[in-house]
């Protein structure tokens, strides 16, 4: 990769990573509705106009043509899994949650084999297994109230891998920029009704504002750009490079800033999960794309 794939790739990795700590900020002070309501207008603010000035007239185009299926990627890629991981990490730290959240590229080779032609054998299936090892022992190892909270990052990595899928195969004539766009304002006009009612009342803190604003113009809105730039640069095998940095960099701003543990089992996991991950993403052509869409999810 040159310089600016590389800077690309170290600022994702570095804005996804610190995504979990600021939910988990955020967290103390909104409801994880009203949160993922908030996140998804800032980062409407930010992809909409970026989809006009980039396409013109012909973003409206291709929004009137696949607005149907852009809507069901936007329930299924970012209101489902925005609202499990917001309200997971009301019970378990981020770095946890970032950890469960690298197995997303393990459900999407599953589910191409499912639903696409492609086959797991060999290397790849010992990867999706090694991978699967490391979920379940993260799924037991939460201690009291946290079992449901790691189910949620489950469900929520199984929607991204869904929405990845799904996106690869009925969007793929649609430029990346509207489906961006108009996914994530599906997303925020279906989340409104559950969010708005859940606004606090008393104007939250300076620290909670600003991890909220992070999150929609930074972490979704400018991400999803610097995604899809990179995608087009550097092509998708180079791109799933953030997949392995992503859980690394959580659990490190977790430590660090929240001062939350770091336990041997959940660096053992990840260590499971990431080895999976390279293996079972070792597929077909189409595979990398599909794999670095659905591990490079903004829903971090």
């Amino acid at each position: 990769m040159n310089r600016r794939d590389s800077a690309m790739v170290v600022s994702l990795s570095l804005i996804w990573g610190a995504s979990f700590m600021f939910i988990k900020v955020a967290d103390r002070q909104f409801d994880p509705a009203a949160l993922v309501f908030v996140r998804l207008l800032l980062a409407c603010a930010v992809l909409l106009p970026a989809a006009f000035l980039v396409l013109g007239r012909e973003a409206l185009g291709h929004a009137r043509r696949a607005w149907k299926r852009l809507v069901v990627l936007g329930i299924v890629n970012t209101a489902i899994p925005f609202l499990l991981i917001s309200w997971a990490e009301t019970r378990i730290d981020s770095g946890l949650a970032a950890i469960l959240q690298a197995a997303v590229p393990i459900f999407t080779v599953l589910l191409a084999t499912r639903f696409g032609d492609d086959r797991v054998g060999g290397r790849r299936l010992a990867g999706v297994l090694v991978g699967l090892a490391g979920v379940a022992a993260l799924i037991g190892s939460p201690g009291p109230g946290g079992l449901l909270a790691a189910l949620a990052m489950v469900l929520a990595a199984l929607a991204y891998a869904c929405g990845a899928t799904f996106g690869s195969h009925m969007l793929s004539g649609t430029p990346p920029l509207v489906v961006a766009a108009v996914s994530t304002s599906a997303a925020m006009i279906l989340v409104a009704p559950f969010g708005l009612p859940r606004l606090p009342r008393v104007l939250p803190g300076w620290k909670e504002l600003a991890s909220i604003a992070v999150l929609g113009v930074a972490g979704t809105g400018i991400a999803y750009i610097l995604l899809y730039a990179l995608l087009r640069s550097a092509g998708p095998s180079r791109t799933m490079l953030v997949t392995y940095l992503i859980p690394g960099i959580a659990v490190l701003y977790g430590a660090v800033l929240l001062g939350e543990p770091l336990r041997a089992i959940s660096i053992g996991a990840l260590a499971l999960i990431l080895v999976g991950v390279a293996l079972a993403s070792r597929g077909r052509a189409g595979e990398p794309r599909r794999a670095a869409l659905a591990a490079a999810s903004p829903a971090d």
